[in-house]
C-alpha cells in the first residue's frame, strides 16, 4: 500500500532553531489500521505480523549504530517497535508524550481518504496541524539539546513534519524504516536524509 504524504501541502517550514547534529528516526512497525488503509492518529493500534517483523529486521541496523540514546513515542506501536527492535540495546531509553501522533479526532478509524476532503474545513476537529507541527520539532529540539548519537523512534507524520521543516523533500519510507538525518557542516549546506540499508 503506498504511504499518503498527508502533511506536504499543508505545512508551513519552521525557521529551524534544533541543535545541528545527526540523529536517527525510526518509524513504528505496520499496524491493523494501517494494513487496512485506516487513519490512525493517536489510536492505539496493535502491530501486525509483519510489523513486528519489520522492528526486528531493524535490530541489526540499531545494532551498529553506537546509540547514545532512545526517544520514544508513547502510543503502544511505538512502544512495541521499541521493544523489539532495541532490546539488545543497554544505551538511555526514555518515552516521550509529545511524540505522539497528531489526533485526527473523530477521523481515526476512517478510511484515509477522509482526511484530504475534510482537512482545512470546518468538519475537521482534530490537531491544529501548524500546533502538531510545533510540538513535533519542540520535542526534536529538546532531544537533540540534551542527547548525543539520539534514535526517535515515532510516527511517519512526525517524519513528514521534520522533513519538511527541516526543507528535505519529503520521501515516501516504509514502516519500520531507519533514517538518518545528517545535520550541515558548513554554511551553505543543507540538512539532508539517508535512509538505512541492512550491510
Amino acid at each position: 500500500m503506498a504511504r499518503i504524504s498527508l502533511f506536504l501541502a499543508i505545512f508551513f517550514t519552521l525557521k529551524s532553531t534544533i541543535s545541528f547534529k545527526d540523529f536517527y528516526f525510526m518509524t513504528n512497525g505496520e499496524t491493523e489500521y494501517y494494513a487496512q488503509g485506516l487513519l490512525e492518529g493517536q489510536s492505539n493500534t496493535k502491530l501486525t505480523t509483519l510489523g513486528r517483523e519489520q522492528a526486528d529486521k531493524a535490530r541489526n541496523i540499531i545494532n551498529s549504530l553506537n546509540l547514545k540514546s532512545v526517544v520514544y513515542s508513547s502510543l503502544v506501536r511505538s512502544l512495541k517497535t521499541a521493544g523489539i527492535a532495541c532490546q539488545d540495546l543497554r544505551c538511555l531509553k526514555k518515552e516521550d508524550n509529545k511524540l505522539k501522533d497528531c489526533n485526527f479526532g473523530d477521523l481515526e478509524g476512517k478510511d484515509k481518504s477522509l482526511f484530504n476532503k475534510v482537512i482545512g474545513t470546518s468538519s475537521y476537529k482534530g490537531e491544529n496541524l501548524r500546533d502538531y507541527q510545533v510540538r513535533i520539532m519542540g520535542v526534536l529540539k529538546e532531544i537533540l539539546e540534551k542527547n548525543e548519537n539520539a534514535l526517535i523512534i515515532a510516527h511517519t507524520s512526525g517524519l513528514q513534519v521534520i522533513q519538511a521543516s527541516l526543507k528535505i523533500k519529503i520521501k515516501d519510507v516504509e514502516n519500520g524504516s531507519v533514517v538518518k538525518f545528517i545535520a550541515p557542516k558548513k554554511d551553505g549546506d543543507k540538512w539532508s536524509m539517508h535512509i538505512m540499508e541492512q550491510n
